[in-house]
């Protein structure tokens, strides 16, 4: 998956970015300033399981909703994932989620906003996670300075409008998803400054944020890397285009990648790039 961080079907609209509304503000569940995020489309992806070959079934183990859930991958309709909350959409069976909880030792622990909240048992070094069960909504936590029922109810309230959310709280983050659009998989990141400046290893001095879009389709999918910098005049454009020539060859990121574009939006860097879909994962 590292190469990918470099509803029946949702259709895929340009600007979408609701998901965005599950992600609360850094420091909300750990004490940082910046963390990554995953937001995908199960059903849509599995559609092209032929295609992508064996790629698909590493796709899933790595994205598979928890076992105490008991939901299959492509059950789901839509996903977001942080580093500790994971948030899943679709049309669920409750009473199968609930039953499977209770197998699992899970306790239900309280009522909220419409979500029914449930504890899991000490695991190692007594860490414990917590599911909150709705009928078109399930989420699942892992840890919280606050414990696992809190950060639930915290990440319920962000998705309400009252907590603050990453959007709100980084114009950096806001810029990234802004230009990365809506699509079937993406992924997102803010970061510290980037002081580092080595482009034929991806590394761009003043770099904020970056992420990367896929869009599958059939034949063909599509790409979109977008690097987020502190100004626009930081944009160098020569050493986008610097990094994508580094890495167009033999078993390298761009090697299968054709109609390649470089090019700028405000204080963005975006390359662009389309690729056959069984190529996608090797």
């Amino acid at each position: 998956m590292g190469g990918l961080a470099g509803c029946s079907s949702i259709p895929f609209v340009g600007g979408d970015t609701t998901w965005t509304n599950w992600l609360p503000e850094p420091g909300t569940f750990r004490d940082q300033d910046h963390y990554q995020t995953y937001y995908m489309e199960p059903q849509a992806i599995a559609e092209y399981e032929d295609e992508l070959d064996d790629g698909y079934d590493s796709f899933e183990d790595f994205f598979s909703p928890p076992g105490a859930l008991d939901v299959d991958f492509d059950e789901v309709e839509r996903m977001v994932l942080n580093p500790t909350m994971r948030v899943f959409m679709g049309s669920f069976t409750v009473e199968d989620v609930v039953d499977e909880l209770e197998d699992e030792d899970f306790d239900e622990e309280d009522e909220y906003e419409g979500y029914t909240l449930f504890l899991g048992p000490e695991a190692n070094f007594g860490s414990r996670a917590a599911a909150g069960v709705s009928e078109n909504t399930l989420l699942y936590g892992t840890a919280s300075e606050d414990g696992p029922i809190d950060g639930l109810e915290a990440l319920i309230d962000t998705s309400n409008g009252e907590e603050d959310r990453y959007t709100a709280e980084s114009e950096d983050f806001d810029t990234l998803v802004d230009e990365l659009g809506g699509g079937h998989f993406l992924y997102a990141t803010t970061h510290e400054e980037t002081e580092i400046d080595a482009p034929e290893n991806g590394q761009f001095e003043h770099e904020v944020a970056r992420g990367a879009r896929i869009q599958f389709d059939a034949e063909t999918s599509s790409r979109k890397w977008v690097h987020v910098f502190e100004e626009a005049d930081d944009v160098d454009l020569d050493d986008v285009e610097d990094w994508v020539d580094e890495n167009d060859g033999s078993n390298e990121a761009f090697d299968d990648y054709d109609d390649i574009s470089v090019s700028q939006a405000g204080r963005a860097a975006v390359v662009t790039g389309t690729i056959d879909t069984d190529d996608l994962f090797n």
